[in-house]
């Protein structure tokens, strides 16, 4: 007999997740490891506050900026978005027999409209694909109705909305709804495997799994002692790295570059261009070619130009000179 496949209980934030291990001991709700993060603490105070100053008729925003530093006007970012106001609003999405509960920041509800807003608390103004796909998924019981639907981002830290997308078709659900069901099958497919982890830089930074994780980074920072102690390597660890290479300069200088692992640690040739702006400056006004033409961008536009007109280039020195660094070169024997 066939073993019913388990009915699991997916969420959006589990869908954008790309690790083995953490789906599984996310959809098995093991017990979080580590404490959340400030950011964390903070981003769910400032969505408390605008919850409570959307939610008013008034919308005073003074007690947001007197919490936190705002770098825009967060009033004038809400002043053009006519409808009724609600905060907090629970959606419910059924794709096939997976049942999706999800709570939007702020909708706005006009007839035959909905406007879906998503707070970001972070200092990043960048609007990632996954933050395109959820508040899309958000978009899909409305859509179904008929509904037009417009959805954006409120960079809370900037006082900014950007609008990402307005849906209003039938073929606008079927795509978003097509795309969600691929994503539950990859998520399914992963449950029915072996929970291997997957190191990712953003996901290992906000993984609540990370301290009994057999690949977790050397360094962890999960409170402001590690940050200190972590802060303090960085600073030995550069003050050492100064001393390195003003012995490896000695040796290089009297013994010649070094080679190791496929890598050579000394000084390569590099040229410099040197431009006679004097001689150039008269040039260019005799001939009535602007001055931001060559002096405002770069060298490379000064040589573009002297291809062009031949008398610039006598105006310009190749000068080759010596450049700390390393460059990879072919595997050979260390010298």
């Amino acid at each position: 007999m066939k073993q019913q496949r388990k009915n699991h209980r997916f969420s959006f934030s589990l869908l954008n997740l790309n690790c083995p291990r953490r789906i599984h001991k996310t959809v098995a709700r093991d017990r979080t490891e580590v404490f959340p993060a400030e950011e964390t603490v903070v981003g769910r105070k400032i969505h408390a506050l605008l919850a409570e100053i959307l939610s008013s008729e008034k919308r005073d925003f003074s007690r947001l900026t007197s919490y936190t530093k705002i770098y825009g006007d967060p009033e004038r970012a809400f002043s053009n978005i006519k409808g009724k106001y609600s905060t907090e609003n629970k959606i419910r999405i059924f794709i096939g027999d997976k049942k999706f509960t999800t709570v939007s920041d702020l909708m706005v509800t006009r007839r035959g409209e909905r406007d879906i807003i998503d707070h970001k608390t972070s200092f990043s103004q960048d609007i990632l694909p996954s933050h395109r796909e959820q508040l899309r998924y958000y978009a899909l019981p409305f859509l179904r109705k008929g509904l037009k639907v417009k959805v954006g981002i409120h960079f809370v830290r900037y006082g900014r909305l950007e609008w990402i997308d307005v849906l209003h078709r039938l073929d606008d659900y079927a795509r978003i709804a097509t795309k969600l069901s691929e994503k539950i099958k990859k998520v399914e497919r992963i449950l029915e495997g072996k929970p291997k982890p997957q190191p990712s830089n953003f996901e290992c930074k906000y993984c609540p799994y990370i301290l009994s994780c057999p690949i977790k980074p050397v360094y962890l920072i999960s409170n402001e002692d590690e940050a200190l102690k972590l802060a303090g390597d960085y600073l030995r660890a550069k003050a050492q790295a100064k001393k390195m290479e003003q012995l490896l300069k000695i040796w290089v200088n009297q013994s010649g570059n070094v080679r190791f692992n496929g890598s050579e640690v000394g000084f390569h040739p590099s040229a410099k261009t040197v431009i006679d702006e004097q001689a150039t400056i008269a040039f260019l006004q005799e001939n009535d070619i602007p001055l931001s033409e060559v002096f405002s961008i770069s060298a490379n536009k000064f040589k573009r130009l002297a291809k062009q007109v031949d008398e610039l280039s006598s105006f310009v020195e190749i000068q080759s000179e010596p450049r700390w660094g390393i460059k990879t070169v072919e595997e050979g024997r260390n010298r």
